[in-house]
């Protein structure tokens, strides 16, 4: 069984300008993305979905091979993660026939590790006859935004209270999400849900300003993790 790393990282954003290449201490966000896909035990391929030709060159300065730059018409603001994977999905499997889940991994989550995908993928690996995709989540917060509120029962998500899923839990921009290549084009999260739980301070979601001066005040006590 194969995992492949998709990493969509177009150039332009909306509330923070060229954020995936902004530093974050002395490197560019998306590097720490790159460095825990390419440390991770159980990624075998990684996709770098840009429009941008200097995260091309970031990428092969990293020494990841770069396939090919992103359509036009799938790097607007509006463009939905669904719309884009199953746009792309041909692409993906074309290139790496062999894989069976993909990985998707936003460069927003800039703490979370190589660990991470790796525990992450052991565990849906060990579920994966009954589980369809795997979110990470962690607890909430007074800010939280709604619509990334999910129900947990302490091994599955859903979207709705019901029965004995209670707990709530919130999708953390999601640092992780693993999908079966088969299911794709339904939908993102269907089916059985893994909850992959991770901390608050793993958990931070780059979207504004702000943001970037609370990650570097964690990575502080995170220097392993570059």
């Amino acid at each position: 069984m194969s995992f492949l790393a998709y990493i969509p990282a177009r150039k332009n954003s909306i509330r923070v300008k060229n954020k995936n290449i902004l530093k974050l201490e002395d490197r560019p966000l998306i590097h720490y993305t790159l460095r825990a896909a390419k440390k991770s035990k159980y990624i075998n391929y990684i996709y770098i979905s840009t429009d941008s030709q200097k995260i091309k060159k970031l990428a092969e300065k990293e020494k990841i091979k770069f396939y090919n730059l992103r359509k036009k018409n799938l790097s607007g603001s509006k463009i939905t993660m669904h719309k884009l994977l199953v746009s792309e999905l041909n692409i993906l499997k074309n290139k790496f026939p062999k894989f069976n889940y993909i990985v998707l991994l936003q460069p927003t989550s800039p703490l979370r590790t190589e660990y991470d995908i790796d525990k992450s993928c052991k565990l849906f690996l060990k579920n994966n006859r009954k589980a369809n995709c795997l979110v990470s989540t962690t607890t909430l917060n007074k800010s939280c935004d709604e619509n990334k509120i999910m129900y947990s029962n302490g091994k599955y998500l859903q979207f709705k209270k019901k029965g004995n899923y209670k707990e709530k839990r919130l999708r953390n921009g999601p640092a992780l999400m693993i999908m079966k290549k088969d299911k794709i084009k339904k939908n993102l999260l269907s089916g059985k849900i893994l909850d992959f739980k991770m901390s608050r301070k793993k958990s931070i979601d780059i979207n504004i300003y702000k943001d970037f001066d609370d990650a570097k005040k964690i990575l502080k006590s995170f220097k392993w993790i570059k």
